[in-house]
């Protein structure tokens, strides 16, 4: 883990809580604990999608809040360490429809978390694309150039992000620059081949 990485604390103390109590399960015999897993789990299940709507209240409750990137790059990363402890429950017995919930559930918080990260960017970069071409057709060097540099100044704001959070991220935000490229074009080319179609048929 990078030292650089924003993390929360909540996820260590709820698996060292889980952890010690199927360590203490083991010691009376390997059975108990096998018995006991589901039943842990399904309560994590349980937290982690009322996990899942308490980020979505923050959200709607401070948007603007100083720290609100941090905050939400700390839950994002908080997943990782939720994944890492099923990962290690794999020689285990596990329910296979608690483990695919958990796995939903994590994947629904990642998802939110990355759409949050970005809104703000998206919405910058908006009335840019907008104008993107010129009258002629061509590309915009100087709006392109906007929209580049708005994107990494903004990426690099979320550098504490996991690695793989953050590789996902940057993907995130190259599709999309990419998608929004080809979308104004093809607008571009619709609105100019409109006006030749109606000359043809006058």
């Amino acid at each position: 883990r990078r030292s650089s990485d924003l993390h929360s604390e909540l996820p260590i103390d709820i698996i060292q809580v889980l952890t010690g109590q199927m360590q203490g399960a083991e010691t009376v015999s390997p059975s108990l604990a096998n018995q006991l897993l589901p039943l842990l789990l399904a309560k994590l299940t349980a937290f982690l999608k009322s996990f899942r709507g308490k980020l979505k209240e923050f959200q709607k409750e401070n948007n603007k809040h100083k720290y609100f990137l941090e905050t939400v790059i700390a839950n994002v990363n908080s997943c990782e360490n939720y994944r890492l402890y099923m990962a290690s429950l794999k020689k285990r017995p596990l329910p296979e429809e608690t483990t695919m919930d958990i796995c939903a559930t994590l994947k629904e918080i990642e998802k939110f978390g990355s759409d949050l990260l970005l809104q703000d960017l998206f919405l910058e970069l908006k009335p840019n694309f907008k104008k993107l071409f010129q009258k002629n057709g061509l590309c915009t060097y100087a709006t392109m150039s906007i929209i580049v540099k708005a994107s990494e100044k903004h990426v690099l704001k979320l550098k504490n992000l996991k690695p793989g959070y953050y590789q996902d991220i940057m993907e995130t935000v190259h599709l999309h620059l990419v998608k929004e490229f080809i979308a104004q074009l093809m607008n571009k080319k619709v609105s100019k081949k409109i006006p030749e179609e109606q000359k043809k048929i006058a």
